[in-house]
C-alpha cells in the first residue's frame, strides 16, 4: 500500500503531493545545470574568438539546442510525458528532444499543450521560436522570441537568440 504525503501550500492552501513537488524541483535543477553549461560554452567560445581572432568560429545564428538527442531520448521523454501530461516542464523537455531530433512540427504541438497549462512561461515561446526557426520561418521565430523576452526581459541568452535571429533575417533579405 502506497502512502501519499501532502502538504498545504502557503499561497493557495491547496494540497500538493510532496513526492511530485520534489521530483519537479530535481527536474528544474537539471534544466538549470544544462542551461548554465551552454552559457559557459558560449562564453568560452567568445573568449577564444577574441584571443585567436577570426580563426575560431562563433556560434551560428541559429539558436543551438543544449544537447543532441537520439531517437531513444525522444522515446524516453514521450514515456515520461504520457505519465505526467499535466507537467509543463516535462512537456518542454519532450519538445526539446523532438527539436533536437528534427521534428519541429510535433514539438510545436507539445509546446502548445504546455502553453495551455502555463501560458505565462517564457520557455514555451522560446521553444516555439526554435521550432519556427528550424522550419525556416525566421519572421515567426522572431515574433516568438520577442514574446518570450517580454515575459522574461532579464534573460541574456534569449536576447542573444533574438539578435542572432534578426541578423539571420537581415542576411536572407
Amino acid at each position: 500500500m502506497e502512502v501519499k504525503l501532502y502538504r498545504l501550500t502557503m499561497d493557495t492552501k491547496k494540497r500538493v503531493n510532496v513526492k511530485e513537488a520534489k521530483r519537479q524541483k530535481v527536474w528544474k535543477a537539471i534544466n538549470i545545470i544544462v542551461l548554465s553549461s551552454f552559457v559557459l560554452g558560449s562564453l568560452l567560445a567568445s573568449i577564444l574568438a577574441v584571443y585567436f581572432g577570426s580563426q575560431v568560429k562563433t556560434p551560428s545564428a541559429q539558436p543551438p539546442l543544449p544537447v543532441h538527442r537520439s531517437a531513444s531520448e525522444v522515446k524516453k521523454w514521450r514515456k515520461i510525458a504520457k505519465e505526467s501530461p499535466e507537467d509543463p516542464f516535462v512537456l518542454q523537455k519532450y519538445a526539446e528532444a523532438l527539436l533536437s531530433a528534427g521534428n519541429a512540427e510535433k514539438a510545436k504541438e507539445i509546446v502548445k499543450n504546455a502553453e495551455k497549462i502555463t501560458p505565462s512561461d517564457y520557455r514555451n515561446e522560446e521553444l516555439l521560436g526554435e521550432a519556427e526557426l528550424q522550419e525556416g520561418s525566421i519572421s515567426k521565430a522572431i515574433v516568438h522570441f520577442q514574446k518570450a523576452l517580454k515575459l522574461n526581459p532579464k534573460d541574456k541568452n534569449l536576447k542573444l537568440e533574438l539578435q542572432q535571429t534578426e541578423a539571420l533575417l537581415k542576411r536572407k533579405k
